[in-house]
């Protein structure tokens, strides 16, 4: 999910490199995180911005009513 940086090594999701996965890709995955906890250096913000390409049907409106 590029989340975490990798420092060795090289790993392909659905056939893309793991370092360069696009919205499609993106869209093709399910992610369930083990914690359920955001990564310490984003903010909420960041992290919506993160998952928005993910979400076809991205409502921004109510995404930003949820912010304020």
């Amino acid at each position: 999910m590029n989340l975490h940086t990798p420092d060795a090594g090289t790993a392909r999701v659905l056939g893309a490199d793991s370092r360069r996965l696009g919205v499609g890709v993106f869209q093709r995955i399910g992610y369930v995180s083990e914690n359920q906890e955001l990564p310490l250096w984003m903010t909420v913000r960041q992290f919506m911005d993160y998952c928005r390409p993910m979400y076809p049907t991205w409502d921004a409106p109510f995404a930003d009513k949820l912010l304020a």
